[in-house]
This record gives structure tokens, sequence and C-alpha cells, in this order.
């Protein structure tokens, strides 16, 4: 289990119900996750509070509710290897994620269905690969269905 926070800056045009801190509105996100391994499968839960700032020159307009919870359940199973050898091997992942967001002012929400291959490689790099199909949603959002592509990277033993 572990607590986490997010912080967002952006310039853009509000322009939507959800509140998106990837890139669409400034804010702040607080939350918890919890995840149980057994065997090759990884059951992982979130859930977390978001709030939405003004937008640079753009004010966040009072009838959209800037306060909004997220919640998710993730299944994930490893493919391959079968068994490790060592940490420098391309994990493949099958998982399925529910993807949802409440408003809370207003009472507007969605929920998608999120089924994805994901890739570790040398334990550093991430690719995954991702449909995202909108299940329910009351919300104006300007993505519902689509196909992702997400890349992490992380550094370890960074110094001077």
């Amino acid at each position: 289990m572990a607590g986490y926070g997010k912080y967002s800056y952006s310039q853009a045009a509000i322009l939507q119900d959800a509140i998106d801190l990837n890139g669409m509105n400034s804010g702040m996100e607080v939350g918890i996750v919890a995840t149980q391994l057994i065997k090759k499968v990884a059951i992982s839960s979130s859930l977390s509070y978001v709030k939405a700032f003004d937008n640079n020159n753009f004010k966040f307009p009072d009838h959209l509710g800037s306060d909004a919870i997220n919640y998710s359940l993730s299944v994930g199973k490893l493919m391959y290897p079968k068994k490790y050898t060592n940490f420098k091997e391309t994990n493949i992942n099958l998982m399925f994620e529910l993807l949802g967001q409440t408003n809370t002012a207003n009472g507007k929400s969605y929920l998608d269905a999120v089924p994805s291959v994901q890739f570790i490689i040398n334990s550093q790099a991430r690719i995954d690969v991702a449909y995202k199909k909108q299940l329910y949603s009351s919300m104006d959002r300007l993505t519902g269905d689509g196909i992702f592509l997400k890349l992490e990277y992380t550094f370890f033993n960074v110094s001077n």
C-alpha cells in the first residue's frame, strides 16, 4: 500500500467536465494505492481526491465542479518470462483496468475499461499499449474510446 500525489499546470482552455491532470487541467491529486501479488497475478486498486484550479488565464467554470474522486481496479498477469533468471529480462504482462471518476459537486461520472499489453525492459523502461473503451459517461470528455501508448523510464543511481 502506498500514498501518492500529483500536481499539474496547464494553460489550455477548459472544455470538459472530466478533470484531467494529464495536460487538460491545472490541479492536484492525492491518493492511495493497494496491490496484492498472488503468484504471477497482481490485483491493484486506487482511490484519490482531485482538485482542479484555474488554467492560467482560463477560470474554472463554477457549473462544472472542480472536485472529483478517481478510482481504479486493475488485474495484471505476467506472461513472460515463465521463470526469472535476472532483472534484465523483459517482462510481458497482460492487464485489464477499470478507471473511473465521479465529480463530487455535480454527481457526473464516467467508467472506462482498458485492456493492455505491458513490456518492462531491464527493470527500468515500461511500454504500455492499450485500448480504452468508455463503458459509461454522463460527463463531456475530449476522449472516450481510443488507442494509447505510454512510455516510462526510471533513472536509478543518478548522481553528479
